[in-house]
């Protein structure tokens, strides 16, 4: 997973923080500026990089690049071996209620596993993922025969059997729910357990790139889409994480953006080609991130923007001309030499926004505004590369 960086890296960086974990959001014809933050990020050797692509269409990514996991391409995606089994047993339910399963076979998963969990503990087994639970209690017979032998080597009392026979039966449906929920999931994600991409498995200085890009917009495409992100989401290991939207439909990735905002364990990064026109509650979402980079933008988007800053009074020139025009009152010399009226020019205070529509128009591709939404108030600078 090391690799060559996909743009041209440059080692000082005066707009990245190392220090502690933060957010950011870069919006705007910024290119330059969008691809040194994805250079500098590719760069860090204290965690794992996670890099997610989610426009086919994307400059910053090339078509040649090797992807760890790409959907719709034979590459497969190991969902389960980053999970503890509580955080397994939560996606499970989570599944089972989306697919409408009722409320009773959804609490079978819990009861099963915990019930497994208990029989692990009289084996002294350590079976650290749902997979190889599943894997090892493969069917009910091999769990009823792992009972009755602890049973006959005096491991547990005929107290203990009972009560470890009436769990198996009351949670044994909980196997089969989990069974078909695995099945279904490693279908998505194209898993076959064997070489599969893991987040789990990166280390500090590893770069992983995922390609997330919609080609069909289908039903399994999304499933799978959401899974990944709902791992990357609950991977509780420090780790930075490049989102970049580009053109695509913020609204398929908004819930992944507001959780990942608020993790303290994470440095996430999101890149998006216009935040005002492709996000209808664009304020909202820009002020959740810790800092903003706001390149060039034009039109609505351009207003849009200028209206994120605060107002301060403005002085404007304005003029007027007065002409008297009684009979008479003429005299040939003053409209010979053009002085038969009067100028006057009155300074007025008026409100406008402390960066105004021209001054954003007018940024090159490799300037931007940093906004920081860290303090009470939003301080903002202007910065060039």
């Amino acid at each position: 997973m090391d690799r060559k960086p996909l743009i041209n890296v440059q080692k000082v960086s005066p707009y990245y923080r190392s220090n502690f974990a933060y957010s950011m959001l870069i919006s705007g014809n910024c290119s330059p500026v969008k691809s040194k933050v994805i250079s500098n990020v590719i760069m860090k050797k204290d965690m794992p990089v996670v890099v997610i692509n989610l426009d086919a269409n994307s400059s910053y990514f090339s078509h040649s690049i090797h992807y760890d996991f790409s959907i719709g391409r034979n590459t497969g995606y190991d969902l389960f071996s980053s999970m503890t089994i509580r955080e397994a047993c939560a996606f499970c339910r989570d599944v089972a209620h989306e697919e409408n399963y009722p409320n009773d076979q959804v609490a079978q998963i819990i009861k099963y596993l915990d019930f497994i969990q208990k029989l692990n503990e009289y084996l002294n087994l350590d079976l650290r993922t749902i997979n190889d639970i599943n894997n090892h209690y493969y069917s009910p017979e091999v769990i009823n025969k792992a009972i009755n032998e602890m049973f006959c080597l005096g491991k547990i009392n005929k107290g203990d059997y009972d009560r470890l026979i009436t769990r198996l039966v009351r949670g044994i449906k909980g196997q089969l729910i989990i069974d078909d929920i695995l099945s279904m999931t490693n279908f998505e994600l194209n898993s076959n357990g064997n070489t599969d991409f893991s987040i789990g498995n990166l280390k500090s200085g590893q770069t992983a790139f995922i390609d997330l890009a919609p080609r069909h917009n289908s039903y399994t495409e999304t499933r799978a889409r959401n899974n990944v992100l709902y791992s990357i989401e609950g991977y509780c290991a420090p780790i930075s994480v490049v989102l970049n939207v580009g053109r695509s439909d913020f609204s398929t990735v908004e819930a992944f953006v507001r959780n990942m905002t608020v993790k303290s364990t994470c440095q996430f990064i999101t890149i998006i080609d216009d935040l005002f026109s492709q996000i209808p509650d664009y304020d909202r979402v820009r002020r959740s991130f810790s800092l903003n980079l706001l390149g060039q933008h034009t039109g609505a988007s351009c207003q849009k923007m200028s209206e994120c800053f605060h107002e301060i009074y403005k002085t404007e020139k304005h003029y007027a001309c007065a002409v008297d025009r009684r009979l008479m009152s003429e005299r040939f010399i003053d409209v010979l030499c053009n002085t038969n009226h009067t100028d006057t020019t009155t300074l007025i205070p008026v409100k406008r926004s402390i960066i105004e529509q021209q001054d954003i128009v007018s940024l090159s591709e490799r300037a931007f505004i940093m906004m920081d939404n860290t303090g009470s108030a939003n301080y903002f600078s202007l910065h060039s590369i």
